[in-house]
């Protein structure tokens, strides 16, 4: 080639070069000034190892070892877009890498080292602009990445380390999603992150972040990149107040396994992830099944999603516990309850009446008491009123035209006056809540002395019973008036005795919702009953004055049942109740001891030990209905029958001359499955006029 030829291809390659100057080499530095793609494959080492200026897009490649003597590895100042992707090892003084302006792309797959230790220096990576960090290498500092203004996403897969802070953000974060965690908690400085992500790996391997200075409100997820197993996961966020976080405390969907929530723990919150929504009927079995097809329809229909949110986020044991709230095992409790009351009524009457023994206030202690246990022991009375060979109602009918029968001083008159009180504990039983119940109340009586043999007289009372139910579930109070008329008659070996009852009792109730949908539900009901009281006893008299007297009877009573319609919240109820059919036998003994009897006094003291069974034939099962949702489910009453064993210990004072007695005692009464106990100290004075 001539040399006028060589002169002219020189020439138009510099014109090249000056018109398109896409790379310039200095001291080892790469300058770029205009767009292009360039793949650095050579160790660098100048005040900068790559510099780019101007208004350029750049896209660089480094797999080499680019070396900073007092600024960055890479640094970028007023390009368009840059985008930068790491292999190889960056490091610098004041920036690993750094971007000012425009919008930056950060991919790290390498490492990445600021070693200045001023303040401005020493950043790992550095954005001041728009863009994105994906870091799946290392990036190491005074600060692991420092984002100072625009918004940028940032996803961490691998290590920052900070010596002051891994992440400080200055600007806006729409998003960071970050794995590191273990040992080496990712610290963050600054406004949080709209969105935050966590990777999970393994139970032991996932992301934890430490918050300070924090400001702002994120959003918790998990990234769709994790492996999950049904597991809590301590600490993923760290120092971080409930305010700054937009969804904890509530149940999540991940995909169609899992679900998960985040959990205060102190300053930290816990993540934890359990097994998708399992159906009500799956998770909880046995007798709460019904309501829990009720409430898996309400679910399924999504007519009460409120509601249904609440319980999902439920543990199985609080919501097992929150279903017999809401199916009504108060409703349950109460079942009965003023035929329990009207016993205590009859037994206050009987221990009224009773001389000299203890047996009156043991026999059916928790249920309905026989009368019979009267004193037959007494003279003749004078004066008689009636008198028949053979027991029937029509005795008894006729003593109401007796006009002594309410005078104090009319021969074979007795006017009694009393107070009682009564304490019972019931124990949980499976799903049904215990309680424990009080009942105080009064009554006026009278007895006639018909003959002998014949004894005949009337009660009225009133009493109020407080049932305060365990676990917070509620309680209710209870008014009820009674009434009853008895007749007792004395045969030649044996003593017959038979009464007659029914009261009216009125019954408010506070029933709580303690768990999911807490609320308060109110009701009134109105029952009213009828008993009788047959019964048959015969009495030995032993030596050194023991008397020995074996009895048994029987009660029957019926309680028409008023239906229930609750207020005060979305799960009130509207109940239909059966009326109530209640049998109960009793068998058992009385053993006195008389002693120190004289023509003034008599003392005695008494032991006695009755068992009986109570069977409810009738009422047990109601119909209920959630009103806000029209759902139906049955109410029933497993409790259907019980074997009661009482015990009574007593003590018995006569005044033959003043015609006045006191009566000392304590009982106790216990069921067979150890789940229900009643007890009763007792003082008793009559007065005979």
């Amino acid at each position: 080639m001539s040399q006028k030829k060589k002169f002219c291809l020189l020439g138009i390659s510099l014109i090249y070069f000056i018109l398109n100057p896409l790379y310039v080499y200095s001291e080892g530095k790469l300058l770029i000034t205009s767009d292009g793609t360039y793949n650095n494959t050579v160790d660098r080492e100048a005040d900068y190892g790559i510099e780019g200026s101007g208004g350029p897009n750049i896209v660089v490649t480094n797999s080499a070892t680019l070396t900073a003597t007092q600024y960055d590895g890479f640094f970028s100042c007023c390009a368009g877009t840059v985008e930068f992707d790491n292999s190889g090892t960056v490091t610098g003084i004041r920036n690993g890498i750094g971007q000012f302006g425009g919008t930056s792309n950060f991919v790290n797959t390498g490492g990445i080292t600021a070693t200045g230790s001023s303040d401005g220096q020493g950043i790992g990576i550095y954005n001041y602009g728009n863009g994105s960090i994906n870091n799946s290498g290392t990036s190491s500092g005074r600060e692991g990445i420092k984002h100072g203004s625009g918004s940028a996403t940032i996803i961490n897969s691998g290590t920052l380390t900070g010596s002051v802070i891994d992440i400080n953000n200055d600007g806006t974060i729409s998003s960071l999603t970050n794995s590191q965690g273990g040992s080496d908690t990712l610290t963050y400085d600054g406004k949080v992150p709209t969105n935050y992500k966590v990777i999970i790996n393994s139970t032991t391997d996932f992301g934890k972040i430490d918050f300070s200075n924090e400001t702002g409100s994120l959003t918790f997820a998990i990234d769709s990149s994790s492996t999950l197993s049904a597991s809590t996961y301590a600490s993923v966020l760290q120092n971080i107040a409930d305010g700054n976080i937009g969804n904890e405390a509530t149940w999540t969907n991940y995909n169609s396994t899992y679900k998960w929530r985040l959990v205060a723990n102190g300053t930290d919150w816990d993540l934890e992830i359990a097994n998708r929504r399992t159906a009500y009927t799956t998770r909880i079995t046995g007798k709460l099944n019904k309501i829990l097809e009720v409430l898996e329809n309400i679910n399924t229909n999504s007519s009460n999603t409120t509601l249904t949110t609440a319980l999902d986020s439920l543990s199985d044991s609080s919501l097992e516990k929150v279903a017999s709230q809401i199916e009504g095992v108060t409703i349950k409790s109460i079942n009965g309850q003023s035929f329990k009351n009207h016993s205590t009524f009859k037994r206050a009457v009987s221990s009224a009446l009773a001389t000299p023994s203890v047996s009156s206030l043991t026999r059916n202690n928790y249920a309905s008491l026989s009368l019979n246990d009267l004193n037959f022991n007494q003279s003749q009375n004078e004066y008689q009123m009636y008198s028949a060979n053979s027991f029937d109602f029509k005795s008894m009918a006729n003593i109401f035209k007796n006009k002594d029968l309410f005078s104090l001083k009319s021969k074979g008159s007795t006017l009694f006056f009393r107070t009682f009180a009564d304490q019972t504990n019931q124990d949980k039983i499976g799903t049904d809540t215990g309680f424990e119940s009080s009942t105080a109340g009064f009554l006026l009586g009278n007895q006639n002395n018909l003959t002998e043999d014949i004894e005949q007289g009337w009660s009225f009372g009133y009493s109020s019973n407080d049932t305060d139910f365990d676990e917070n579930y509620g309680n209710s109070e209870a008014n009820t008036l009674h009434a009853m008329i008895y007749q007792n008659q004395q045969y030649d070996n044996f003593i017959l005795g038979l009464n007659l009852g029914t009261y009216i009792s009125r019954t408010d109730m506070d029933r709580e919702i303690t768990d999911g949908s807490v609320q308060t539900l109110k009701s009134r009901i109105y029952n009213y009953g009828f008993d009788i009281t047959a019964d048959i006893k015969q009495s030995y008299q032993l030596e050194n004055n023991f008397t020995f007297t074996p009895s048994f009877s029987t009660n029957l009573s019926y309680i028409i049942q008023d239906d229930l319609d609750e207020s005060g919240g979305d799960l009130a109820l509207s109940v239909k109740n059966d009326n109530l059919l209640i049998v109960k036998p009793e068998i058992g003994f009385a053993l006195e001891k008389s002693f120190n009897q004289t023509d003034q006094v008599s003392k005695s003291l008494g032991f006695s030990v009755y068992g009986s069974y109570e069977e409810k034939l009738d009422g047990t099962t109601s119909k209920a209905k959630i009103k806000d949702t029209g759902s139906n489910f049955d109410i029933v009453d497993e409790n259907k029958d019980d074997t009661f064993v009482t015990t009574g210990l007593g003590y018995t004072f006569l005044d033959k001359i003043d015609n006045t007695e006191y009566n000392f005692g304590v009982y106790y009464t216990q069921n067979d499955n150890n789940n229900l106990n009643s007890t009763l100290a007792s003082f008793n004075y009559n007065k005979k006029f």
